[in-house]
């Protein structure tokens, strides 16, 4: 059975991201609110954070040559907002 609520070290272990990456994605990058603070403890639903990686754009196309949103991206702060296939 999986989790309904995960919380930043779940997180970091899923995704690879420290709590200031997740702050920043979730100001610029459309990343999912935290739905529960239990003495600054956030959790996030599982369903949630998983649509938020479903909408990222693949990084590299089936031939494995980078896609043209990957150099566009690279060039900004965050670069995490491309998924592998």
């Amino acid at each position: 059975m999986k989790p309904l609520l995960v919380d930043a070290e779940a997180l970091r272990e899923l995704l690879g991201y420290s709590m200031s990456t997740i702050k920043t994605a979730n100001k610029f990058y459309g990343f999912p609110c935290p739905v529960v603070k239990i003495s600054n403890r956030y959790q996030w639903r599982l369903s949630d954070v998983e649509k938020w990686v479903e909408k990222m754009p693949f990084a590299f196309d089936d031939c494995g040559f980078p896609t043209d949103k990957l150099q566009s991206v690279t060039q900004d702060a965050f670069v995490s907002n491309v998924r592998i296939k």
